[in-house]
């Protein structure tokens, strides 16, 4: 052992002095209501309802859009769309594979919310490659208010093609915050 160490220092320590009790903390309200706040969140319930209202927001907008096919007299690409991300996996930069009138694709990403359609949301690094690869395909459905009256709005334009709808910033080596 080098002289100077921490094992060095523990060579000479008495160990029963080596530890301490806790030192006491002074009571006090704030401490209180930091504590009450602590035990409320709990991240892995969280992530568990955030996955969930995504998936019943992707159901939603899987539905929204065969209806929409099938009002207008196209059963035949009612019956093909797809929900992607439950089907295939949620790596493909979107979630619902729908079709234009005429059977051009639509790559839906969907973000859903029990909050305003002004709640940020995350878009991974992903889902812009894959807005940028397809702009014409690529939209994005914002679902909000969803617990009261689901409510789907979507951009007037694609962040691919440079929206001012969509303000799109890194937040993280791992993805994109928006705002709408």
């Amino acid at each position: 052992m080098r002289a100077g160490s921490i094992w060095h220092a523990l060579e000479f320590a008495d160990p029963g002095a080596v530890f301490s009790d806790i030192p006491a903390l002074p009571h006090s309200r704030q401490r209180d209501r930091l504590a009450r706040l602590v035990r409320k969140f709990d991240p892995v319930e969280r992530d568990f309802r955030n996955r969930e209202l995504g998936r019943v927001g992707e159901e939603f907008v899987v539905e929204l859009e065969r209806k929409r096919l099938t009002a207008m007299a196209r059963e035949d690409l009612a019956r093909k769309v797809q929900w992607v991300s439950a089907e295939l996996g949620d790596g493909a930069g979107f979630d619902v594979l729908s079709f234009d009138h005429d059977g051009a694709e639509r790559l839906i990403e969907v973000k859903t919310t029990d909050g305003a359609a002004q709640t940020p949301f995350f878009l991974t690094r992903n889902e812009m490659d894959v807005a940028k690869e397809r702009a014409r395909d690529w939209h994005l459905y914002r679902v909000h208010l969803f617990a009261q009256r689901p409510r789907p709005t979507t951009p007037r334009d694609d962040p691919a093609l440079g929206s001012r709808d969509v303000a799109c910033s890194t937040s993280s080596a791992r993805g994109y915050v928006g705002k709408m």
